[in-house]
Order: structure tokens, then C-alpha cells, then sequence
């Protein structure tokens, strides 16, 4: 065990304006965190984390953290070097939060799209299988919230639907500027300016039964180093294993309409991580190299 830790408590957000806006909610809070990894003379495995967080403490179990946390660490208790070209990978509901979400969150923003800084456009087919939803209400999540960061009301937004990009997120600003309907997806804190941000990102793609030779990637690092306005990444899957035990460290590339483009399908259970809701995706055609 590397890491252990616990927090809860409740939260009061108000927010006024000039506009005549005066909103406030209260909410209560609690997660836990920890992280552990293999040691044994002459190897050190990977470090693994795992957190979960909800509004009341029914919503978390310890139990099923710690569970998944040791089965993990067993995973990578010895890893192999790979030839890995060609595989599909198979993206925990982690590793969608890491990689997915950011570049995606990036993207649907209609200030991003209307300044150029998106490799999507709305309207535009993927040719893809996924649909993404933001919802700002979601139940039990702690980021989940009645109004955006100018007090006005949240809704659920369908930003993808079957590959089709439909809405992106905005604010009164970009909103206007763009002539485009405002999705109140104002994110802000009392530090800065009212910016674009999905809440929760529900990914929903087609269920499939086998995954073939899929590799696991459950965690990865480097995602800030993404070129966002164009959607390419080159990304460290440091957590990952198959059929056969732990994987090495190998790197995993491609761009944001590839990765949408080459999902298969949803296997396995879907959950909610960190501020995504999805099932493990399959996806086809990520370049991977050892």
C-alpha cells in the first residue's frame, strides 16, 4: 500500500450576478482513495490507483475499492514485453476518464469550435458508434449540479449521438457570439471566468460479448501532453495486461476522431469514474508500439 485516503463533508455554492441571478445548493460529499503496487526482490510493479466518491456514504464501498485494487496489483505483479501492433485495446471506465474525456471536453466546446480549435465540427458523421450524453444531474455524482456557473439551469445535453456529433456545450457568451443555443455548461470557480465543461460525460456504445485479444489499458499518463486542438495523442498505457498476465509499459497514439471512429463496442459493466459513466470500450485501429 502506497497511498490511503478519506474525505467528506458538505459544500455551499451561491452564485449572484448583476443579471438579476441568485441560486444556491448545498450538498454533501465523500470518497475514498488508494494506491498500492507489487514489490518483490528485483521487481517493482506498477503503482495503481483507485478512488470512488458519491454524495452519501451508501454510494462507496471500501470493500469493492480495495477488491479491485488487489486484483489489479496481482494483474501486474509480473509483466512481459510485448509485440502488441495491431491489437485492439479495450479502455477501462479509468482509463475513458483519463483519455477520452479531456480530449472529447476540449472539442464539444462551442467556444473551441467556433474558434477553430476543434477537430469536430456539428453535423459532422464519425462514422462512429458512440453517444455521448452530459449529464449534469446525474444521480449520486458529486459533481452533479442544478445550475452552471452563471446560476442558470442544468439539463442533459446530447452532444453525440451514434457518431453523429449534435450539440456542442456553451455558455451565454459563446452562445451569443456563435449564434448557437446556450446549454448552460458554464464551469467556473470564484478564482476565474465562466469557461465550457461537460459535468458528467454518459458514453454509451453497442454491447459486445468477446473481445478477442484485446489489451486492457487501465491507466495511462501524458494525456496533458495531446496536441487538444487537433485531438492526437501519444499516451503511456502504464497499467495494462491481457489474456496472459501484465504488460510493460507500452505507448498508445492515434487522435480523438480515430479513437471515436475504431469503438467497437461496450463490454462489461458500466460505472461511473471520476466524470465519465461507460463500460470498458473496444477500440480498433490506436497505434501501439512497445
Amino acid at each position: 500500500i502506497i497511498m490511503t485516503r478519506g474525505w467528506g463533508g458538505t459544500s455551499r455554492v451561491r452564485v449572484v450576478s448583476t443579471e438579476g441571478v441568485d441560486v444556491q445548493q448545498q450538498a454533501s460529499f465523500v470518497g475514498l482513495a488508494a494506491s498500492a503496487n507489487y514489490l518483490s526482490e528485483g521487481y517493482v510493479g506498477p503503482e495503481v490507483y483507485e478512488f470512488v466518491d458519491s454524495r452519501t456514504v451508501k454510494g462507496i464501498s471500501a470493500e469493492a475499492l480495495v477488491k479491485e485494487l488487489h486484483e489489479k496489483v496481482s494483474m501486474t505483479s509480473s509483466r512481459r514485453r510485448e509485440d502488441l501492433r495491431g491489437r485492439p485495446v479495450l479502455l477501462t471506465p479509468k482509463a475513458v476518464n483519463e483519455l477520452l474525456f479531456p480530449l472529447l471536453n476540449h472539442a464539444v466546446s462551442l467556444e473551441n469550435v467556433y474558434r477553430g480549435k476543434s477537430p469536430l465540427r456539428p453535423g459532422e458523421d464519425l462514422g462512429s458508434k458512440v453517444s455521448v450524453t452530459d449529464d449534469p444531474r446525474l444521480p449520486g455524482g458529486t459533481w452533479s449540479r442544478a445550475f452552471d456557473g452563471e446560476g442558470l439551469p442544468t439539463r442533459a445535453v446530447n452532444v453525440m449521438a451514434s457518431g453523429v456529433f449534435r450539440t456542442a456545450l456553451s455558455n451565454t457568451y459563446w452562445s451569443a457570439r456563435a449564434g448557437a443555443e446556450n446549454t448552460h455548461s458554464s464551469w467556473r470557480t470564484y478564482m476565474t471566468l465562466p469557461a465550457i465543461s461537460a459535468t458528467y460525460m454518459v458514453v454509451e456504445a453497442p454491447p459486445l460479448s468477446d473481445v478477442g485479444d484485446a489489451v486492457v489499458v487501465d491507466q495511462v499518463e501524458g494525456v496533458h501532453t495531446s496536441n487538444f486542438d487537433t485531438g492526437e495523442f501519444s499516451v503511456t498505457a502504464s497499467v495494462a495486461w491481457d489474456g496472459k498476465g501484465g504488460l510493460r509499459e507500452f505507448v498508445l497514439s492515434g487522435d480523438l476522431r480515430s479513437l471515436l471512429r475504431g469503438v467497437a463496442g461496450a463490454a462489461g459493466e458500466r460505472k461511473r469514474y471520476g466524470r465519465v459513466v461507460s463500460a470498458p470500450l473496444l477500440v480498433q485501429g490506436l497505434r501501439v508500439s512497445s
